[in-house]
């Protein structure tokens, strides 16, 4: 067959984001579950990688627009998805920690980081409320229905030449951090290395339909990379930004600065193990060739008859 139903794949893939968004969004407004406000981020943050690959299918001003309001969203709910994170990380650190002082300074620093994600909470509510009241989803949901009907019908060649491009650009921006891979105390570029994956993945993860699923593996090495770094610089947002911006605060009692301290050390050493995990991961997708057999097997798709 020489033609593909874009027409239908689009509409799977999006139609299958917002309803994330529609299942995640009530939730999120009640704080039930953490997960809740962290799976909308990343529904949204897909969606918005889903109009910049199906750009062609949508009118260029409505996807702006809806960009733009999706993008607001999702950074309106970062604090929040950033406060969840810690508070689990302290959790899990203060049922490890020997000594009780060191829990019971554990515990108060924990305490008020629920404060202030209490106070963020409204901010998520604000979000949410945005969202329905410039009514993103339903006019997404509307434009879905009326895409053209020569969409239904388009040269597979074409397609996947186009699809083959824009893979290698994101591999292309992946390889670029390469030479940062084994700097660990390089955090800018390493933090930027981690953001070019997880491009990477979501780009994959929209095109696999396309692929048959053939992109299984390499949508989980992107993932694998995304992850591990991620875990570097959340250790990094810590021992850079969160544990400084306490200790300057004169008003911390004596046990809250030791748990500072504990937690700034058992930090360091974490770091240590999640960024040699990442050089581990990254040593063995370069062995394995992962990204050259993902042009091979995109490029293989982009042949003309």
């Amino acid at each position: 067959m020489k033609y593909l139903d874009y027409r239908r794949f689009v509409k799977c893939a999006v139609s299958a984001l917002t309803e994330e968004i529609r299942s995640r969004k009530e939730g999120a407004k009640i704080a039930a579950d953490p997960e809740d406000v962290h799976q909308l981020r990343v529904a949204f943050r897909r969606l918005r990688a889903a109009f910049s690959v199906f750009k062609d299918a949508f009118c260029k001003k409505d996807r702006k627009e809806w960009k733009k309001g999706i993008g607001r969203c999702a950074d309106m709910l970062g604090a929040a998805r950033d406060y969840d994170m810690q508070i689990l990380f302290l959790e899990t650190l203060r049922r490890s920690a020997q000594r009780s002082p060191q829990r019971a300074g554990i515990k108060e620093l924990t305490e008020s980081l629920k404060q202030q994600r209490a106070e963020q909470q409204g901010v998520v509510i604000k979000a949410v409320k945005r969202l329905e009241k410039e009514a993103v989803l339903e006019k997404i949901e509307d434009a879905l229905h009326s895409l053209p009907l020569y969409l239904k019908k388009v040269k597979k060649y074409v397609f996947f030449e186009q699809a083959e491009k824009r893979i290698f650009r994101n591999v292309r921006g992946l390889l670029e951090f390469e030479a940062y891979a084994e700097c660990p105390d390089d955090v800018e570029h390493l933090h930027a290395m981690r953001i070019a994956a997880k491009r990477l993945r979501y780009m994959l993860e929209l095109y696999n339909p396309f692929f048959g699923e053939k992109l299984c593996s390499f949508i989980d090495a992107a993932s694998g990379v995304q992850r591990t770094l991620g875990k570097v610089h959340d250790l990094d947002v810590w021992t850079g930004e969160i544990l400084p911006a306490f200790l300057s605060k004169k008003k911390n009692g004596r046990g809250m600065v030791c748990a500072a301290e504990y937690v700034r050390k058992e930090c360091i050493a974490l770091r240590r193990k999640r960024y040699d995990d990442f050089v581990v991961l990254w040593k063995q997708l370069k062995r394995d060739d992962v990204w050259k057999k993902l042009l091979r097997l995109t490029g293989s798709f982009s042949g003309k008859p």
